[in-house]
């Protein structure tokens, strides 16, 4: 059977990843035009995926860095794109058995290139496995600049970093760090009395989103 890359969620999303950091286009209007042939749930899932890798991608690459000892520019783009969307699974996405993750990699890089392929991304995943890519097992490598930990743990770039560090010089800045990479919610204004906004609520909820009424959380 002819590989369907178009149909596939976790190949979309890898291209998609790749779009984004080579042509340097915005993400929501890249989404927009891609996705329209997807279900719901897969919409959401390459959605994650493709916000989620380009947010960490020093965090995802300092790993992929260490399980290949070489220079990522020495990986074939396709397949570096494809191990980076696994990878953030394995790591940020806690709904995803990790085995699972990467078995399904090996297959994508398979049917993108071969058996010699396949097997290039089973390699490095597993070997990060292996490595357990922990934030206490990432701070080890980091013992004497504590600093570029924070950088690279939370992938920010070294000027904004040292921006904030000058700015709340009185307050611990992996506070604020914590708070800038943390995705981003949606908000929905609806038009109509509470019934309505009742509905949009409950309708988005059946289609598996989270939604809450903010005034209730007030």
């Amino acid at each position: 059977m002819t590989f369907n890359r178009v149909k596939d969620p976790r190949y979309t999303a890898s291209s998609l990843t790749r779009t984004v950091l080579d042509q340097s286009l915005f993400i929501n209007e890249l989404l927009n035009d891609s996705l329209s042939s997807f279900e719901y749930s897969q919409r959401r899932f390459i959605t994650e995926l493709v916000y989620g890798t380009v947010r960490n991608m020093k965090h995802l690459d300092f790993w992929i860095f260490k399980a290949f000892k070489k220079p990522l520019k020495r990986i074939d783009p396709e397949l570096l794109s494809i191990i980076r969307t696994s990878l953030y699974q394995i790591i940020f996405m806690n709904n995803r058995d990790a085995a699972l993750v990467v078995n399904e990699a090996a297959e994508l890089g398979k049917k993108c290139g071969g058996e010699k392929t396949g097997g290039f991304v089973n390699f490095i995943l597993r070997e990060i496995l292996r490595l357990d890519p922990s934030k206490e097992n990432m701070e080890k490598f980091f013992k004497k600049d504590p600093d570029k930990f924070l950088q690279t743990f939370y992938s920010v770039p070294e000027w904004l970093y040292r921006r904030m560090v000058a700015l709340m010089p009185e307050e611990p800045v992996e506070t604020y760090l914590q708070i800038i990479n943390r995705p981003l919610g949606i908000t929905l204004r609806v038009e109509g009395d509470e019934k309505t906004k009742e509905k949009v609520i409950a309708n988005l909820v059946s289609k598996g989103a989270e939604a809450i009424d903010r005034k209730s959380v007030v």
